[in-house]
């Protein structure tokens, strides 16, 4: 991945602080002319909802007893080597999810998301009404049965070959639009602000569960856990035993009104907490809101369910079951390949409505926002690398990545002047990027004419080689 040459040096620290308000104003300019809007976000936007960094979430005194580390807990060889280590680490953060109320920052996203053009969106969802999404998933099927397929010019948006497809844990209606949200983190807060439709983890959450046997799952099964489920974790070992003395508690933080609404009620914050999680913005409201429920209820439930104490079983085998969720050296997860295809078919559609509109004289404008991805699991910025370049054979595109560590571009064979930077951990944050953390920001532009990059300052005027050469077919795209 190469994320040291991102890393500013002092000369580029400097560039980004001196011009962070102008960027940013160039950043919202852009904001306000999207015709979509990408929103790709890891572990640094999570921080500012209280939830521990992948630096903090193990710091903690049980697990520096047992020199245990992020890396080395973060691991499935728990859960048949030591099952109360590994559901008290995994119970602790789902706790700890549930609990814990998403920043402003998604709200945000939200009302940005309502005040899009209208345009783009319908055209997007008309593509993928029209049967593209269900094109996608035949030639994802075609793919896992072994046969060689372009499934989106980039083999690494692919599901892996060689798997019987996997049962979707709810039914998911409708078709995104003009808006898109693309995350590694595995809180499943997004479903508090947004439709499933619009929604890719690409790590899973701790929401939907799967079969935990080895050597392989007992089946490609995944479901989702109830809305009333706690995990009982000592706050002191941080372990979770099979049958504690006090069951899970159920319904203590949140009272179910109806299916898929919670209200917070009266309750005390649970003891045991996964590394330095705190609550700004207090108790978690109403979780997953927008997730639609369960398809079918899980085989099992004539048992008591899959949750019916404080090891999940799984309801095929009644074996454990894990969270659905990617972990380190981790070759047994069970991914929603529902919610792949969805996404697939989604930037196929933006393509597709790009190209539409570049044959008619004016290209689309796409902006793609990633904020707080870094180096210790880079997934997210190789995919924002990877939808710019296809995006930008159809569309101006717009890449903003707050950051302050790692804010340049990775893989993109750009010239540093292709760049526009902008903050610094001393640099106020700006509210335009609807982030509170300490802001380092750079953007750069794909697929743009020469005439729009003119309008540009100084050292962040010259075009790339790719711009000039395009500047005929794409003058005005702005």
């Amino acid at each position: 991945m190469g994320l040291e040459t991102s890393k500013p040096s002092d000369e580029d620290r400097e560039f980004l602080t001196s011009t962070l308000e102008q960027t940013c104003r160039i950043v919202a300019e852009d904001l306000s002319n999207a015709d979509v809007l990408l929103v790709c976000f890891g572990a640094g936007f999570s921080a500012d909802s209280g939830l521990a960094l992948y630096k903090d979430i193990a710091e903690l005194e049980a697990y520096r007893g047992m020199k245990l580390q992020y890396h080395d807990i973060c691991q499935p060889l728990w859960l048949h080597k030591d099952p109360e280590l590994f559901y008290g680490f995994w119970g602790t953060c789902y706790n700890d999810y549930r609990d814990t109320q998403p920043h402003e920052g998604y709200d945000i996203l939200r009302r940005w998301k309502d005040e899009l053009r209208r345009g783009a969106g319908t055209e997007i969802r008309a593509q993928l009404g029209a049967g593209l999404q269900e094109q996608v998933a035949l030639d994802c099927a075609w793919r896992n049965a072994g046969n060689v397929v372009d499934v989106d010019a980039d083999a690494g948006d692919a599901p892996p070959s060689g798997q019987p497809p996997v049962s979707s844990p709810y039914t998911v209606e409708g078709f995104a639009g003009a808006f898109y949200i693309y995350t590694s983190n595995v809180d499943a807060h997004s479903f508090d602000y947004f439709e499933p439709a619009e929604v890719r983890e690409c790590h899973g959450n701790t929401e939907v569960w799967q079969c935990g046997a080895e050597p392989q799952p007992c089946c490609r099964q995944i479901w989702r856990a109830p809305l009333d489920f706690r995990f009982n974790v000592g706050p002191l070992d941080m372990r979770a035993p099979r049958n504690p003395k006090a069951l899970p508690t159920r319904a203590t933080d949140f009272q179910v009104q109806a299916v898929g609404e919670l209200t917070a009620t009266e309750g005390t914050d649970g003891v045991s907490c996964a590394g330095r999680v705190r609550r700004p913005y207090g108790r978690r409201a109403a979780p997953l809101v927008r997730l639609p429920v369960q398809r079918q209820a899980a085989r099992g439930d004539e048992k008591g369910g899959p949750f019916r104490e404080n090891w999940p079983r799984c309801p095929a085998c009644d074996g454990l079951a894990r969270p659905a969720i990617l972990m380190f050296n981790d070759n047994l997860w069970i991914d929603d390949d529902q919610q792949e295809i969805r996404w697939i078919a989604w930037k196929r559609a933006v393509r597709a409505v790009a190209g539409r509109s570049r044959a008619e004289g004016r290209r689309s404008r796409v902006l793609i926002l990633e904020i707080g991805c870094g180096a210790n699991v880079t997934t997210v910025r190789t995919s924002v690398e990877r939808a710019a370049r296809q995006f930008a054979e159809e569309a101006t595109v717009t890449v903003a990545r707050v950051n302050p560590d790692f804010c340049l571009p990775d893989k993109l064979a750009l010239p540093s002047e292709h760049h526009r930077r902008p903050p610094s951990r001393a640099t106020p944050p700006h509210r335009c990027l609807g982030y509170t953390q300490a802001l380092v920001l750079a953007m750069w532009r794909l697929g743009c004419s020469e005439a729009h990059r003119g309008a540009l300052p100084g050292r962040l005027a010259r075009p790339s080689r790719k711009c000039r050469r395009g500047a005929s077919e794409s003058a005005g795209c702005r």
